[in-house]
């Protein structure tokens, strides 16, 4: 089966708009490179590789997130091979939303499109990872309540 980002492009959401575009050239890549360094400040030594790999590597897919022509924030999904099944796994590796959009139902209609349009796209697993003291957990339970722990050793130093 063949499986892939396609009904996210562009995609428009009840109530608002929020609209799902990849990232092109430039001056996205600011837009991109500032909104990941407030989530994740310690990425600022390998941003340019990270977006060398989100803009070339078929199986990462980045997207930011647009209401009314101005970028509220992006999203990250990772294609993966599952284990036990023919078909491939979809990770949202990262949702994020700019502090001064938070609490508008940007991130929930993000996460209602991502669950439908993964299963439109043939995914059978969606799976994600939050902090266990996020806020964001108050939202990703509303969709699937989970008792699933997720350990992460880092094996080298700045990783």
């Amino acid at each position: 089966m063949e499986v892939g980002p396609e009904s996210l492009e562009a995609k428009k959401l009840d109530e608002f708009e929020v609209i799902f575009r990849p990232p092109f050239g430039n001056d996205d890549f600011v837009v991109w490179r500032d909104m990941v360094l407030d989530y994740e400040p310690e990425m600022k030594n390998s941003i340019m590789s990270t977006w060398e790999r989100l803009t070339t590597n078929p199986d990462l897919h980045a997207y930011f997130l647009e209401v009314e022509g101005r970028v509220v924030g992006f999203v990250h999904l990772v294609t993966q091979q599952a284990v036990f099944r023919d078909s491939p796994d979809r990770l949202l590796s990262d949702l994020y939303i700019r502090p001064n959009e938070r609490r508008k139902g940007y991130a929930h209609k993000a996460l209602e499109t991502i669950i439908q349009s993964s299963r439109e796209d043939g995914y059978v697993v969606l799976h994600w990872i939050s902090h266990v003291d996020s806020d964001a957990r108050k939202l990703y339970d509303k969709f699937t309540p989970s008792d699933y722990a997720y350990y992460f050793h880092p094996l080298q130093t700045g990783e």
